[in-house]
């Protein structure tokens, strides 16, 4: 296992469009925290985790257990916030645990968002937006990108997976991400990874660079493990059992003959397998529905990633 997405609540202050999250009240309790560690240190040696909700922060005592027990176990800390409950404190307990703060736009005025922002940067010298394409924050995206650019951080823009069954959310995502990509086309070049959704636009491998159906987990707050953090229906196994797990989807596209003649077939192996089974109803059945705003989006995407090499190697 490369990541684990822990769930330490299923609550949140906030009601968004697209949520996926369960949005009760259940919480990860301290037991439960420490089981995850155990199960982690008998199944991985070193191990990326990301941290969501709900809204993280609303508990946030799980976090701190879990990456003081596993130390250097952990590469890569990622925590997901809306950054309501942050304050100076939370921020520096973990900035010194290498956590890196991830910010949800949600709903906010552009004045809150950039409030926010600095305060992240502040504390822990920098921060990224990871802002889903409600209608709201389509509307708004290029003054999104343009709070990105200002403050030299790093936005990455998500569909929402129910948008695919949507001809006029398809067609405005298309429009909306093509303008985006050419704001930071004039910018100072932007780390060009996952500015996209989940797309791995560096990886010059020959093998199918993501980790979706057979390196990475969520688990729920109970200790539930589940192949997709979006559908709450895949449960693949426990942190108390011995599990070997049987995966139900794969980022992958070789199923689907339209895609083997496509250009852009490494870096976006048919689309997220949950998008195309919300339309559906199962995995493996189509590409993405955003086929062609992806076709419409690699070459510009493409070119961002040349310029941000050259910028770094200079």
């Amino acid at each position: 296992m490369k990541r684990v997405d822990i769930l330490t609540t299923n609550d949140c202050n906030k009601r968004c469009e697209g949520c996926y999250a369960a949005l009760n009240k259940k919480a990860m309790s301290s037991d439960i925290a420490l089981s995850i560690v155990d199960w982690i240190i008998q199944s991985e040696d070193k191990v990326q985790i990301h941290f969501l909700g709900g809204e993280t922060l609303l508990n946030v005592e799980p976090v701190y257990q879990i990456l003081d027990a596993l130390g250097e176990r952990c590469y890569k800390n990622l925590l997901y916030t809306n950054g309501d409950s942050l304050t100076y404190d939370i921020l520096k307990s973990l900035k010194d645990r290498k956590v890196k703060i991830v910010l949800n736009p949600t709903y906010d005025s552009l004045s809150t968002v950039k409030d926010k922002i600095s305060l992240v940067k502040e504390v822990c010298g920098g921060a990224s937006l990871s802002v889903a394409l409600t209608a709201y924050n389509m509307s708004r995206l290029p003054e999104l990108v343009r709070l990105a650019i200002k403050h030299n951080i790093h936005i990455r823009m998500n569909r929402l997976y129910e948008g695919g069954s949507d001809k006029s959310y398809l067609d405005e995502y298309k429009q909306q991400m093509v303008r985006a990509l050419g704001l930071l086309l004039r910018a100072v070049p932007m780390w060009p990874n996952y500015i996209v959704d989940c797309i791995y636009v560096t990886w010059i491998g020959s093998e199918n660079p993501y980790l979706c159906g057979k390196d990475i987990v969520t688990i729920d707050v109970d200790g539930t493990i589940r192949s997709c953090i979006a559908d709450k229906t895949s449960r693949i196994g426990s942190i108390f059992t011995e599990n070997n797990f049987k995966y139900p989807q794969r980022h992958d596209a070789s199923n689907y003959e339209e895609c083997q003649s496509c250009k852009w077939l490494l870096w976006c192996q048919g689309g997220c397998p949950y998008t195309s089974k919300v339309i559906t109803g199962l995995y493996g059945i189509t590409k993405t529905p955003f086929c062609s705003a992806y076709k419409a989006i690699f070459p510009i995407l493409f070119e961002l990633t040349r310029r941000w090499m050259v910028h770094e190697v200079q």
